[in-house]
């Protein structure tokens, strides 16, 4: 059972992490902060996380000359 002691501090029981973000995220589902942080099951990220990713990283490689750019102009 994830319970929190309030005390001027935010602390989990089984780590005794504290984290204002860790804290609403229990409030807002307590099950769900149970699955990500003390069971640590592994969850889906979103569809534009791919996306987002792939873009940086053709943004670095063009920036660090690993990849040419071929623009026509006609």
């Amino acid at each position: 059972m994830c319970t929190f002691t309030v005390m001027g501090l935010l602390t989990t029981p089984t780590t005794g992490h504290r984290s204002f973000s860790s804290f609403t995220s229990w409030v807002k589902c307590g099950k769900a902060w149970q699955l990500e942080r003390e069971l640590r099951v592994p969850s889906e990220g979103a569809w534009y996380f791919v996306g987002g990713s792939a873009f940086h990283l053709a943004v670095e490689k063009i920036l660090k000359g690993e990849v040419e750019l071929n623009v026509n102009n006609d």
